[in-house]
């Protein structure tokens, strides 16, 4: 999935050392950000 920060609303710890991800408008579907994952997602969050 792609998009922007600024439709970034939330983000929570996930069973298994995953992120969820809140936006909006809200999906009809939930954003999961697999372990694999996290780390570059972070980091590309600190780098905006």
């Amino acid at each position: 999935m792609i998009f922007s920060v600024k439709a970034l609303t939330g983000i929570h710890n996930y069973f298994n050392s995953r992120l969820k991800i809140d936006l909006s408008p809200v999906p009809s579907f939930e954003m999961i950000v697999s372990r694999d994952r996290v780390k570059a997602f972070k980091n590309w969050l600190n780098n905006d």
